[in-house]
C-alpha cells in the first residue's frame, strides 16, 4: 500500500487507517477498565498485526479506553515503531469551563493520562478534538502556543484539530497555519468538505478524512444497509459487501485528502478497508453508490434506521431507534447505553416502532 507524506510533520501514512471504538465501548462502556477482557485484546492485537502487515500504519485513538487498549496492544505486539499514532484531547473548551481549570490545565490532564497509556510515552502526532465545542479564538491561541511547548518537550512531533464543522475548520488552517494535521467528515453524502478546503487553500496541513460512512445520522453509518432483509426486495438491486470499500475509494480520488480514518472491530471490515487502500474508484462504483444515496432519502430513511436496528451492535440500535423515533414522531424512551436493561428496552422500542411502520403502510 503506498504511502503519502502527511503534511509536514515528517511522517508517510497510509492512504486508509483506522480509528474507533473497540467493542465494550459500543456497547456503551466508554470509561469502564473492566471493558479489558482478553478476548477484547486478542481480537486487537491480531486486527494490528493483519492491518500492519497489509500496509496500513495510521492508527488513531480519541476516549482515554482507546489509547490504553490500544497501548496494550502495542506492548504486546512489539509493533509501536511500525505506526504512526495520533491521540486527542475532548472537551478543550467547554471542559476547562465546566471543571474550572484553565485551558492549559485541562488539556495538561488528559494529554498526561494518554501520554500513560502509550508505549515509550510519546504519540506522532496529537490533537484537540472537536475545536468547534465552545471554540474561540483567544482560547485557541493559547492552546496553539501549549502545544508548541509539548511538542517541544518531545510528547509529539506533530499536532493538529478534528473538527465537524468543515468551514469552521478553513477559518482554524487560514488563522493558525501552526496546526500540521486537520480531521474533518467527508463522504459521499456529505460534501461539506470540497468548498471548505477548495484549491484556494495553500497551507501546509495535512488534510485527514473522518466519518467516511455517516452519511444522514449520526450513529449510523449507510453500510448497515446491508444487514436489512427486505433491501434487495425495497430497492432492486443486492446488498454489497463492497459498498463500505467504495465510499473509501470516492474519498480517496480527492487529491486534498492524505488519509481517511474508520472504525474497524472485524476481520471483514478490516479487508474491505485494505481493499479501499489498494483500489481506484470508477464510474459504476459511482452509479452504486448513488443507488445507495437513494436508498437512504427513499421513505424518509426508514429503511437505514430499520437496518440499525437489525445489527448485532447495541450502539447503532440505539440510534437507529431513537432516529426512527423521531421520524415516526414517536417518544424516545430514556435509555442508557451503560445500563443493564439498555438491549431489552431498546428491543421493545423497536418492535413497537416497527409495528407503527406496518400499521401506516410506510415501505409499500
Amino acid at each position: 500500500m503506498k504511502k503519502t507524506k502527511l503534511g509536514n510533520t515528517g511522517f508517510s501514512v497510509s492512504p486508509v487507517g483506522i480509528g474507533g471504538h473497540y467493542r465494550a465501548m459500543e456497547e456503551g462502556q466508554y470509561e469502564d477498565r473492566t471493558a479489558y477482557i482478553e478476548e477484547e485484546v486478542a481480537l486487537r492485537c491480531s486486527l494490528v498485526e493483519k492491518a500492519i502487515d497489509s500496509g496500513i500504519n495510521y492508527f488513531d485513538t480519541t476516549w482515554k479506553n482507546e489509547a490504553e487498549l490500544f497501548g496494550i496492544v502495542l506492548k504486546k505486539t512489539g509493533l509501536r515503531d511500525k505506526v504512526v499514532v495520533n491521540g486527542m484531547v475532548l472537551g478543550s473548551f467547554t471542559g476547562s469551563a465546566a471543571t474550572g481549570l484553565s485551558l492549559e490545565d485541562y488539556f495538561d490532564k488528559w494529554l498526561n493520562v494518554r501520554l500513560a497509556a502509550m508505549p515509550g510515552r510519546h504519540y506522532d502526532t496529537f490533537m484537540i478534538n472537536a475545536i468547534e465545542e465552545g471554540y474561540n479564538e483567544d482560547g485557541c491561541e493559547r492552546l496553539v502556543r501549549y502545544l508548541e511547548k509539548r511538542q517541544k518537550k518531545g510528547d509529539f512531533k506533530a499536532f493538529g484539530f478534528s473538527c465537524h464543522d468543515p468551514m469552521l475548520a478553513r477559518k482554524i488552517a487560514d488563522k493558525f497555519p501552526e496546526f500540521q494535521t486537520i480531521m474533518v467528515p467527508y463522504n459521499f453524502f456529505n460534501r461539506k468538505f470540497e468548498a471548505a478546503f477548495d484549491q484556494s487553500y495553500s497551507g501546509n496541513a495535512a488534510l485527514i478524512a473522518m466519518k467516511p460512512l455517516v452519511w444522514a445520522e449520526y450513529g449510523v453509518p449507510f453500510c448497515a444497509l446491508n444487514e436489512l432483509k427486505i433491501f434487495e426486495e425495497l430497492f432492486g438491486f443486492p446488498p454489497e459487501p463492497a459498498i463500505a470499500t467504495l465510499a473509501y475509494r470516492f474519498i480517496l480520488n480527492n487529491p486534498q485528502i492524505t488519509t481517511v480514518i474508520s472504525a474497524v472491530n472485524s476481520e471483514a471490515e478490516l479487508l474491505g478497508l485494505i481493499s479501499a487502500g489498494e483500489g481506484t474508484i470508477t464510474t459504476s462504483d459511482i452509479t452504486l453508490l448513488n443507488q445507495y444515496k437513494d436508498a437512504q432519502e427513499r421513505y424518509d430513511r426508514i429503511p437505514l434506521f430499520l437496518s440499525a436496528m437489525e445489527t448485532d451492535n447495541l450502539r447503532k440500535n440505539f440510534f437507529g431507534v431513537s432516529h426512527l423515533s423521531r421520524v415516526l414522531g414517536i417518544d424516545m424512551p430514556d435509555i442508557s447505553l451503560n445500563a443493564g436493561d439498555a438491549r431489552e428496552k431498546i428491543l421493545a422500542h423497536g418492535k413497537k416502532l416497527k409495528v407503527i411502520i406496518k400499521e401506516r403502510k410506510l415501505l409499500n
